[in-house]
């Protein structure tokens, strides 16, 4: 059977523990690993684990294992292993990528205990109201696997170390930017109907589209607005467009004495011309945010409209505060999101029509950033 053919910028073998936001590796993270619950969009379901309680406090929860589960190399699922893959995702030796909050900061403190074969309980020192949240991306590896030691998505041999998980596929074949993975014969769920799937990591865009339109790929991801513009509509692809979480914001320094006054934070948020943005920069590709977060996360109030453009109310502000010529400096990285620069500058513009002398730093260095 001829395998299905992805295409994405990147392919690195991270850490199975390591916090990420990264489609590049979550695209075929959880077709490998799976963890003890998923969100389904609206509530938490069972994965792993096919029923869960807690106590009134949200400190003790107790978890109940599906029977019968198999790692990918015959083992089968036990409390043990789920002991042991919570204490490694929250363990000192899992970092976050790009410096993000890691489990460790969540979970360092927590008790876990396997009362029997497959049940498992957590004890936390303080309510945990959102572990369901964090356990989503907890995934579950034998016990003892990787022990005392992290991969790390730089190596190209990472791939090849890479512990059995429970997913719909498992790991057949990696080296440097390629990855195959087989149907799981023995997945708890019905075994996928495609058997072979080939992920491949392209940087360049241009040859991931050429690639889909001679027909050498099946699916390519990660395209930019620009070029989800110009196959639209081609007839050359079908577009599969996914409501993401991504969120492009703005944080303000507080300590500064002119965003320290709440009218003139209020006075950038009408300045902005979001729906512009959206049009030239991001080809329509974005919705306009009602503050910093996406109607996709938890704590979103999707009945809050955003602000409005309004340059006048803007001006009037500015003038009420006193502040009108007051220069504000806008750091802005060169990459993640690409757009950056672009969309950094028509902000400053529209900042500048409200009497607002916007000046931008630039920085090369994302990580520094």
């Amino acid at each position: 059977m001829n395998p299905l053919i992805i295409l994405q910028p990147s392919l690195r073998a991270l850490d199975p523990h390591t916090c990420t936001d990264a489609n590049a590796v979550r695209n075929w993270r959880y077709a490998l690993f799976e963890a003890l619950v998923e969100h389904d969009g609206e509530f938490f379901a069972p994965v792993l684990a096919e029923k869960w309680q807690c106590t009134e406090n949200a400190r003790s929860w107790i978890f109940t294992l599906r029977e019968g589960v198999r790692f990918h190399d015959g083992r089968v699922l036990t409390a043990r292993d789920v002991v042991y893959s919570l204490q490694r995702a929250s363990g000192p030796l899992v970092t976050g990528e790009l410096f993000t909050v890691t489990f460790h900061n969540y979970l360092a403190d927590m008790e876990l205990r396997a009362l029997d074969e497959r049940t498992v309980q957590l004890q936390a020192p303080d309510s945990m109201a959102d572990l369901l949240e964090l356990l989503c991306d907890m995934v579950i590896i034998p016990e003892g696997a990787l022990a005392d030691r992290s991969l790390h998505g730089s190596d190209p041999d990472s791939g090849q170390e890479l512990p059995p998980g429970t997913g719909p596929y498992r790991l057949e074949f990696f080296s440097g930017d390629t990855a195959v993975l087989r149907s799981w014969v023995q997945y708890w769920r019905t075994a996928r109907k495609q058997e072979l799937v080939e992920f491949r990591g392209v940087p360049s865009e241009a040859e991931r589209i050429e690639a889909l339109k001679s027909g050498s790929a099946d699916l390519i991801t990660q395209l930019s607005p620009e070029s989800v513009g110009e196959l639209e509509g081609s007839g050359e692809g079908e577009l599969w467009p996914i409501e993401s979480n991504l969120c492009v914001i703005y944080l303000m320094n507080l300590d500064s004495a002119y965003l320290g006054d709440v009218r003139m934070r209020q006075a950038l948020n009408y300045a902005a011309d979001k729906q512009t943005i959206i049009r030239e920069i991001l080809h329509g590709q974005g919705v306009a945010l009602n503050g910093p977060l996406s109607s996709l996360h938890f704590g979103s109030d999707r009945q809050l409209p955003p602000y409005v453009h309004d340059p006048g109310r803007a001006r009037q502000l500015v003038a009420e505060v006193g502040l009108k010529g007051q220069e504000i400096l806008i750091h802005c990285p060169l990459s993640l999101p690409d757009e950056a620069p672009r969309l950094t500058e028509m902000l400053a513009e529209q900042f500048r029509q409200i009497d607002i002398d916007a000046r931008i730093e630039y920085h090369e260095d994302r990580f520094e950033y």
